[in-house]
């Protein structure tokens, strides 16, 4: 699903970021959002395969060099994924 923002930072960013942020955007719309009222409802904590998801995706370690197990990746990218999952 579309929206505002993402016409904002299409225009922002390079292509590649704004191509991380998409796909930040799927999984959360597609994985987080559907069952994300019947975690809070019954007071659950992210599952396990949700969690192993994201990991999948390359959202932990966003900001930690390469050379250390991580992404590599900048602020941005984080705020990015902030963005992504949040909104």
């Amino acid at each position: 699903m579309a929206r505002q923002l993402d016409r904002y930072l299409e225009s922002l960013l390079d292509e590649e970021r704004f191509a991380f942020y998409q796909a930040a955007c799927g999984f959360g719309d597609g994985e987080i959002a559907p069952r994300i009222l019947g975690w809070e409802r019954e007071h659950q904590r992210l599952p396990d395969d949700a969690i192993r998801k994201m990991s999948q995706l390359g959202l932990f370690g966003l900001t930690v060099r390469e050379t250390y197990g991580g992404q590599g990746g900048t602020l941005l990218d984080l705020v990015l994924m902030g963005l992504a999952l949040g909104y």
